[in-house]
Protein backbone atom coordinates (compact mmCIF):
# COMPACT_ATOMS: atom_id res chain seq x y z
CA UNK A 1 0.00 0.00 0.00
CA UNK A 2 1.27 3.43 -0.90
CA UNK A 3 0.26 6.47 1.13
CA UNK A 4 0.85 9.87 -0.43
CA UNK A 5 0.70 12.86 1.90
CA UNK A 6 -0.28 16.20 0.34
CA UNK A 7 -0.52 18.98 2.94
CA UNK A 8 -2.69 17.47 5.69
CA UNK A 9 -4.47 14.92 3.46
CA UNK A 10 -3.36 11.32 2.92
CA UNK A 11 -4.30 9.48 -0.28
CA UNK A 12 -4.00 5.73 -0.77
CA UNK A 13 -2.74 4.26 -4.04
CA UNK A 14 -1.52 1.03 -5.58
CA UNK A 15 1.59 0.70 -7.72
CA UNK A 16 0.93 0.33 -11.45
CA UNK A 17 4.64 0.10 -12.31
CA UNK A 18 7.95 1.95 -12.48
CA UNK A 19 9.45 3.25 -15.66
CA UNK A 20 12.91 3.72 -14.16
CA UNK A 21 14.47 4.36 -10.76
CA UNK A 22 12.96 7.81 -10.31
CA UNK A 23 9.59 7.58 -12.09
CA UNK A 24 6.62 5.36 -11.18
CA UNK A 25 2.92 5.23 -11.90
CA UNK A 26 0.22 4.70 -9.27
CA UNK A 27 -3.54 4.25 -9.27
CA UNK A 28 -5.38 6.17 -6.55
CA UNK A 29 -8.34 4.55 -4.82
CA UNK A 30 -11.69 6.36 -4.84
CA UNK A 31 -10.63 8.96 -7.41
CA UNK A 32 -12.56 9.77 -10.57
CA UNK A 33 -11.30 7.61 -13.43
CA UNK A 34 -10.04 10.66 -15.31
CA UNK A 35 -7.39 11.39 -12.64
CA UNK A 36 -7.13 7.99 -10.99
CA UNK A 37 -3.78 7.02 -12.56
CA UNK A 38 -0.87 9.40 -11.98
CA UNK A 39 2.84 9.37 -12.76
CA UNK A 40 5.16 10.18 -9.87
CA UNK A 41 8.62 11.74 -10.14
CA UNK A 42 10.86 11.39 -7.11
CA UNK A 43 12.48 14.70 -6.14
CA UNK A 44 16.07 15.07 -5.00
CA UNK A 45 17.78 12.44 -7.13
CA UNK A 46 18.25 11.21 -10.68
CA UNK A 47 18.76 7.65 -11.82
CA UNK A 48 20.16 6.38 -15.14
CA UNK A 49 17.85 6.48 -18.15
CA UNK A 50 16.46 3.22 -19.50
CA UNK A 51 15.23 4.58 -22.79
CA UNK A 52 18.43 6.01 -24.28
CA UNK A 53 21.46 4.80 -22.34
CA UNK A 54 24.75 6.20 -23.59
CA UNK A 55 26.78 3.13 -22.56
CA UNK A 56 26.43 -0.41 -21.23
CA UNK A 57 27.17 0.75 -17.67
CA UNK A 58 24.26 3.21 -17.74
CA UNK A 59 21.95 0.51 -19.11
CA UNK A 60 22.93 -1.92 -16.34
CA UNK A 61 22.57 0.70 -13.60
CA UNK A 62 19.19 1.76 -14.98
CA UNK A 63 17.93 -1.83 -14.67
CA UNK A 64 19.26 -2.12 -11.12
CA UNK A 65 17.79 1.23 -10.05
CA UNK A 66 14.39 0.32 -11.48
CA UNK A 67 14.44 -3.07 -9.71
CA UNK A 68 15.33 -1.46 -6.38
CA UNK A 69 12.61 1.19 -6.76
CA UNK A 70 10.03 -1.46 -7.70
CA UNK A 71 10.90 -3.49 -4.60
CA UNK A 72 10.70 -0.38 -2.40
CA UNK A 73 7.32 0.67 -3.81
CA UNK A 74 5.79 -2.78 -3.28
CA UNK A 75 6.03 -2.44 0.49
CA UNK A 76 4.08 -0.17 2.82
CA UNK A 77 5.37 3.23 1.71
CA UNK A 78 4.59 6.80 2.70
CA UNK A 79 5.58 9.47 0.19
CA UNK A 80 5.43 13.21 0.75
CA UNK A 81 4.13 15.38 -2.09
CA UNK A 82 4.23 19.15 -2.33
CA UNK A 83 1.26 19.11 -4.70
CA UNK A 84 3.46 20.40 -7.54
CA UNK A 85 3.99 18.76 -10.92
CA UNK A 86 7.08 18.69 -13.14
CA UNK A 87 7.17 19.86 -16.75
CA UNK A 88 5.93 16.43 -17.90
CA UNK A 89 2.88 16.51 -15.60
CA UNK A 90 4.27 14.04 -13.04
CA UNK A 91 3.38 14.58 -9.39
CA UNK A 92 6.56 15.43 -7.46
CA UNK A 93 7.10 13.28 -4.35
CA UNK A 94 9.87 12.75 -1.82
CA UNK A 95 11.11 9.37 -0.56
CA UNK A 96 14.24 10.03 1.56
CA UNK A 97 14.80 6.34 2.42
CA UNK A 98 14.70 5.31 -1.24
CA UNK A 99 16.98 8.20 -2.16
CA UNK A 100 19.57 7.21 0.47
CA UNK A 101 19.55 3.58 -0.63
CA UNK A 102 19.89 4.35 -4.35
CA UNK A 103 22.69 6.88 -3.77
CA UNK A 104 24.53 4.52 -1.39
CA UNK A 105 24.47 1.77 -4.03
CA UNK A 106 25.69 4.12 -6.77
CA UNK A 107 22.37 3.93 -8.64
CA UNK A 108 21.36 7.58 -8.16
CA UNK A 109 22.96 10.99 -7.96
CA UNK A 110 21.64 14.17 -6.35
CA UNK A 111 19.27 16.05 -8.66
CA UNK A 112 20.91 18.26 -11.25
CA UNK A 113 18.32 20.93 -12.05
CA UNK A 114 16.83 18.92 -14.91
CA UNK A 115 20.13 18.21 -16.66
CA UNK A 116 20.87 14.63 -17.61
CA UNK A 117 23.53 12.98 -15.43
CA UNK A 118 26.61 11.33 -16.91
CA UNK A 119 26.73 7.62 -16.01
CA UNK A 120 29.48 6.64 -18.43
CA UNK A 121 33.17 6.90 -17.55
Amino acid sequence: MISIEVASAVYIAALSGCYDGDTCKVRFYNFPELVQEQSLRFEGFDTPERSRPKCAEEKAKARQARALTLAYMQGDVTLKASGDFDRYGRLLVRAPDLQKQLVAEGLAKPASDGKRQNWCD
